[in-house]
């Protein structure tokens, strides 16, 4: 279960010694960690942040992002998240897209040097066994023996030692090159990722059967509705990024930090049925372009800062039998900023963010969310090995083109008005149905926290709020051949 310890060790081991190495060297980047400063070691998760600092103790501070409770598919970060992930020493986090709403911001803390480590890959799946046991109950069935015995020598078929239909192949690579002068640099990278692997069995469910015919209609031959045996994906992303960055000899602004990226995405749900035919059921693509731009402003008084400018422009498309989402233009711009003031035992952090969404589908219904968070933290340094921190934050987040459009009309702008019409998710086995009408979903937090980080004993102690308003979620409402309610939200 924990195959990423040794090298998450390795990483952070490799890390200590190498600012053991630098302690007398003045630190000159984002990520670097100034003279006599103990490594920052910024974690995603709080259950790797639980791990890390069992890992690392007393020797590194350790920072999570995420609050017990956080949901990590939806959470978005604040300003102050932002500044700290950017500014880390390294980076870790659970990786294979976990981190959903937090991708941008790890890609932008790479570019600017930052080292990132994803758990998931060193993660092996477990192996176990299915006796089949759960079957004995349902030997009322007997029109169906012959049929699970056709299938006991399939290759999609879950045998004793593994599951079918589990295995994955990737592969990628990198190539990049740079320009540094004394002031600045200017960089550009490619790089490729292919990754195909299978669902398991049971993951996949057509609803072929014979709830949707009715009796008299045995006309209909069994190869036309031949049923689908597994689902594979196969996914394919190309990826160009352009950093670059400059350091001001005077002036206000001490330094400047820009970076450009397109993506080209795309995956297949390929379907491969009991006569050994196969084919494309749903084909998504996303073409992109994102970029983000940094500028940090030298001290006034005793305050310094970063603020910038971000923005995401693509593409989406779904085609396909089995293509629930509509083909939609989708933007995003975004302004920040992040103050943090040091006056004697006093640390104070300010932060800001506003953004507007904007999605456009092939139809009559637009989407036009703002949204906007803004965060404070303040810390006190007691004794120079302990310290109080109280932080609040609200923050928003806009709904995507999946939850607000998948299997909607897009004349009405609503939920379907014929059950026939609404297509199944071939890679959940879920129907997912969007709601238009959505409101930004706003978190608030509060955190009060004591600290004490060197001596004999060390510890932490947290208390926190957590509320979230207009929540958004999956709603698992029960149906009936397919009969679904017509009051139903994402």
């Amino acid at each position: 279960m924990f195959n990423f310890l040794r090298p998450l060790l390795i990483s952070i081991a490799s890390l200590s010694l190498v600012l053991t190495a630098c302690g007398g060297e003045e630190a000159s980047t984002a990520g670097d960690t100034a003279a006599g400063d103990t490594a920052m070691v910024v974690v995603s998760t709080n259950i790797l942040g639980d791990v890390v600092e069992q890992l690392v103790g007393d020797q590194l501070v350790v920072e999570t992002i995420m609050p017990p409770g956080a949901d990590p598919h939806a959470f978005q970060a604040s300003a102050k998240d932002v500044d700290r992930m950017t500014k880390a020493d390294v980076l870790i986090t659970n990786g294979a897209g976990f981190e959903e709403g937090l991708l941008d911001v790890f890609n932008s803390a790479k570019s600017d040097g930052v080292p990132l480590f994803e758990a998931m890959s060193f993660v092996r799946v477990l192996e176990f066994a299915d006796d089949h046991d759960d079957h004995d109950d349902h030997d009322d069935h007997d029109d169906h023996d012959d049929h699970d015995d056709d299938h006991d020598d399939e290759e999609f078929e879950n045998t004793r030692g593994f599951i079918g239909n589990s295995d994955a192949e990737a592969d990628g690579a990198t190539a990049g090159f740079s320009w540094v002068t004394d002031n600045g640099f200017i960089g550009f990278s490619v790089s490729e990722l292919n990754n195909e692997y299978g669902l398991p069995p049971g993951a996949h469910n057509h609803a072929h059967g014979e709830d949707h015919h009715d009796e008299d209609e045995d006309h209909h031959d069994e190869d036309e509705h031949e049923e689908v045996e597994a689902v594979r994906i196969d996914m394919e992303q190309t990826r160009y990024d352009f950093r670059a960055g400059y350091d001001f000899n005077e002036g206000f602004f001490q330094s400047f930090r820009g970076s450009l990226g397109l993506t080209d995405y795309e995956h297949s749900e390929i379907e491969y049925f009991e006569d050994g035919d196969s084919h494309v059921g749903t084909l998504f693509s996303n073409e992109g372009l994102d970029g983000r731009f940094t500028l940090t402003h030298r001290p006034v008084g005793d305050w310094t800062g970063v603020w910038g400018l971000q923005f995401d422009e693509s593409e989406f498309s779904a085609m396909g039998e089995e293509a629930f989402i509509p083909e939609s233009d989708i933007s995003s711009l975004g302004i920040f900023g992040v103050e943090r003031y040091e006056n004697g035992p006093w640390t104070a952090e300010l932060g800001l963010r506003f953004d507007q969404n904007d999605i456009d589908p092939n139809g009559s219904c637009d989407y036009d969310e703002n949204t906007s968070s803004l965060s404070g933290s303040f810390l006190y340094d007691l004794d120079g090995e302990s310290n109080l921190l109280i932080g609040a934050s609200r923050s928003q987040r806009a709904a995507s083109v999946e939850e607000l459009f998948s299997n909607t009309s897009s004349v009405t702008c609503a939920q379907f008005a014929d059950d026939e019409d609404l297509v199944l998710h071939a890679a959940t086995s879920l129907l997912e149905i969007g709601n238009p009408l959505l409101d930004a979903e706003t978190a608030g937090n509060f955190e009060f926290g004591y600290r004490r980080h060197s001596g004999a004993v060390t510890g932490e102690f947290s208390a926190y709020y957590n509320q979230i308003d207009d929540y958004i979620y999956l709603d698992p409402v029960s149906y009936t051949h397919l009969t679904l309610p017509t009051n139903r939200e994402v």
